[in-house]
C-alpha cells in the first residue's frame, strides 16, 4: 500500500497487518474494519469491509474493487455514519436529545397543524 494510504487510514487508527496487504481496526469486541489491498490485471484495487462474529463471521462490505480515492471517501463516509448513529446512540441513553426520526416527525406534525390552521382561516374568512 502506499504512504498516502497509510498516512489516511492512519488517521482513522487503522494499523497495518502482519501480512502488509491490510489495514485493520478493531471498533468491538468481535468486529473488526478491514482495508485489504488487491493487484488485478497491474492495477492496485481495496477492499473495505466490516467483519464480526466469533464462531459465526458475518462479513458487510462498504465497498470492493475501490481506487485510492474512492477508498478514502467512503472510510470517511463510513466514520461520518459512524459518528451520527453513536451520537443518536449517546442522545437516546442520556435523554438529552431527540433522534432524527423523533425531529422529522415533530416537524411533520407541525407542518400538517399549519396545514389545518390555514384551512380553518379560510373556511372562517379570515
Amino acid at each position: 500500500m502506499n504512504r498516502g494510504i497509510e498516512r489516511e487510514l492512519g488517521q482513522y487508527g487503522f494499523i497495518r497487518a502482519v501480512d502488509a496487504e491490510s489495514y485493520v481496526l478493531q471498533t468491538g469486541k468481535n468486529t473488526f474494519l478491514i482495508v485489504e489491498n488487491e493487484e488485478f490485471e497491474g492495477r492496485f484495487y481495496y477492499n473495505f469491509y466490516k467483519q464480526s462474529g466469533f464462531r459465526q463471521v458475518h462479513l458487510k462490505f462498504y465497498g470492493k474493487m475501490l481506487r485510492e480515492k474512492q477508498l478514502i471517501v467512503r472510510v470517511e463516509k463510513y466514520f461520518k455514519n459512524r459518528r451520527k448513529f453513536l451520537l443518536n446512540q449517546l442522545a437516546k441513553r442520556n435523554g438529552a436529545l431527540k433522534s432524527t426520526k423523533e425531529v422529522l416527525q415533530e416537524i411533520k406534525v407541525r407542518q400538517e397543524s399549519l396545514v389545518e390552521m390555514k384551512v380553518i382561516q379560510m373556511d372562517l374568512n379570515i
